[in-house]
């Protein structure tokens, strides 16, 4: 498919109108407040690539990433979660995990050939 043609599927789209759909399903409990503490505790930094992204209002954007997910029975505590730019939580989440380890509180990974280290404590 050339561009012009994705771009006809992409402008015929828009044309639905919207719909709302109920789902039923299997959500998990997150600890939000928890989640502020861990990233204010973090400054706000990407554990991987040491990004800080500033809002408008001064604050800072950055995501909470399970280490082991909560669906495989990972918990919302210090040593399980990772403060992640949106581009590392991506290429964590999506990526074979290659020598993943957790030593002296200390996590290291590779991804992507690249290796990371974050601490834990």
């Amino acid at each position: 498919m050339d561009k012009e043609e994705l771009l006809n599927k992409i402008v015929d789209c828009g044309k639905d109108s919207s719909e709302i759909i109920t789902v039923n399903g299997k959500t998990y409990k997150r600890h939000n407040y928890l989640m502020v503490q861990i990233k204010k505790y973090r400054d706000y930094e990407c554990q991987f690539c040491s990004t800080k992204i500033p809002k408008s209002n001064g604050d800072y954007y950055i995501e909470a990433c399970h280490i082991k997910a909560k669906s495989e029975g990972g918990k919302d505590r210090l040593d399980n979660i990772l403060i992640l730019c949106p581009n590392c939580h991506k290429l964590f989440d999506f990526n074979d995990r290659g020598d993943e380890k957790i030593k002296n509180n200390t996590y290291s990974v590779n991804l992507n050939g690249k290796k990371y280290k974050a601490s834990l404590k």
